[in-house]
């Protein structure tokens, strides 16, 4: 199946095809996790996932079309 994936701040970094909006073909029934580790995002970095806009985690089930964003959380004073 394919899904969107949107690569915000110092994620764009993992963008294989240097485009930080692109869509991967995935296998049914993956989540989360299967698209991080598809895109080589180590387990320490620290992320905020969104599935089709809302709050998710790394266990979050993915369906055909759906659109992945991933950004690092900002923080300041």
């Amino acid at each position: 199946m394919k899904v969107r994936v949107d690569l915000y701040v110092n994620l764009k970094k993992y963008a294989s095809s240097g485009d930080s909006s692109f869509e991967i073909q995935i296998e049914s029934g993956a989540t989360i996790k299967t698209v991080l580790e598809v895109l080589k995002i180590p387990k320490e970095e620290k992320l905020v996932v969104l599935i089709n806009g809302r709050n998710a985690d790394e266990s979050g089930r993915l369906k055909e079309k759906d659109t992945i964003t991933l950004y690092s959380p900002i923080s300041g004073g």
